[in-house]
């Protein structure tokens, strides 16, 4: 009996899935929705990036510190102007100041192109999170491409778990194509589980692209790609979950996806999508730090950025965790076939099982 059971389990979640992938094609808007925000955020941080660190005037660097010649042959190498330090500075733009602890870059001059300075210097062996750059007066200055990747991944997969999942399961139950389900022995839990499969592969496909920039742009080294993997997994149990409570008893389509955009802009702007938090105030940048976007996008740009987060891996994994099973379990006994005016689904699959009288039927025509 319980292999008749797994083999029937099997079978349903297969027709599920197809019937998954038919609604996909059938509605090519959906697929569409889940990446039209990352698309956007991407490049409008990339043009950011391109106007704030490559375009402007080329640098003339002059380096201090300790280990000065290595890192002044690195940037001539790069094609950078460099002059020695006793020469005066009049003709300087830029100033490097190496220690131990890392490098500093200043920027005498504004409009200065300094992603040529800071690729030298990751290059020459420096790690990311040890790299300031600042302007004459000591603020930050940021890359906006780097401070963002985490945002625009966030925009991605919380793209897919809500708008990609929630909302087309609510469609279904407008419709009353649910209701086709519901006179299946399908459980709930295994309907769900049958649309992870191919938004799981849209959430690894985004996630490779934003890890193929942050090492191609040396925001990170191959070795974080490990603890990039667990946000990720995690991140994605976290929306999914919420994806799929949002959907067990949502019954208007239209309300379902204004409410859920507003939910996925609320997090990437809470989580540094807006302003970056490097140029918040400490409490207000804490404040942040402790709310679900920032689990997920703090941890992400401490693996691929080098940027501190408001907490440690294992607290931000733990959280995630939490929120998206709890979410999961409460979605799985909450969830409705039919609408909230609709019949019950203890009637619905009572109905099926309820063999119709061809005689009566017959009756009730004539």
């Amino acid at each position: 009996m319980p292999l008749r059971n797994l083999r029937c389990r099997t079978r349903s979640f297969s027709q599920l899935m197809v019937m998954d992938t038919r609604e996909m094609v059938r509605f090519p808007l959906i697929g569409v929705s889940m990446v039209t925000m990352m698309l956007i955020l991407l490049v409008i941080h990339v043009s950011l990036w391109y106007a704030f660190t490559m375009m402007g005037a080329q640098p003339r660097v002059v380096v201090t510190g300790a280990n000065a010649p290595t890192i002044a042959a690195e940037l001539a190498t790069e094609g950078i102007i460099t002059t020695p330090a006793e020469s005066g500075t009049h003709a300087v733009n830029s100033r490097v100041e190496v220690d131990a602890d890392g490098a500093t870059v200043t920027l005498l001059e504004s409009g200065v192109a300094w992603d040529p300075i800071w690729q030298a210097l990751r290059t020459a062996g420096l790690a990311a999170e040890h790299i300031r750059v600042i302007d004459s007066v000591g603020d930050e200055v940021p890359d906006f491409l780097r401070v963002n990747l985490g945002t625009t991944l966030l925009a991605g997969i919380a793209s897919i778990a809500l708008i990609g999942t929630a909302v087309p399961i609510i469609a279904m139950r407008e419709r009353g194509a649910l209701r086709l389900i519901a006179t299946t022995p399908t459980p709930r839990w295994l309907y769900l589980v049958s649309l992870l499969p191919l938004r799981l592969a849209l959430v690894t496909v985004t996630s490779v692209g934003i890890a193929i920039i942050a090492i191609a742009r040396q925001y990170a080294d191959p070795g974080a790609m490990g603890v990039l993997t667990v946000t990720i997994a995690c991140g994605a149990v976290m929306l999914f979950g919420v994806a799929a409570l949002v959907a067990s008893r949502g019954a208007n389509t239209d309300a379902a996806q204004q409410a859920l955009v507003t939910v996925i802009l609320a997090l990437v702007f809470s989580s540094g999508g807006a302003v970056p938090l490097t140029l918040l105030p400490e409490p207000v940048r804490v404040g942040l730090g402790l709310l679900p976007g920032s689990w997920f996008v703090g941890t992400v740009n401490e693996a691929i950025a080098g940027m501190p987060a408001a907490l440690p891996f294992a607290v931000a994994w733990a959280l995630m965790l939490l929120l998206g099973g709890t979410c999961a379990v409460a979605a799985s006994r909450r969830f409705r076939w039919d609408g909230p005016s609709g019949k019950s689904d203890r009637a619905i699959a009572l109905r099926a099982q309820t063999p119709i009288d061809p005689l009566s039927r017959e009756r009730t025509m004539s």
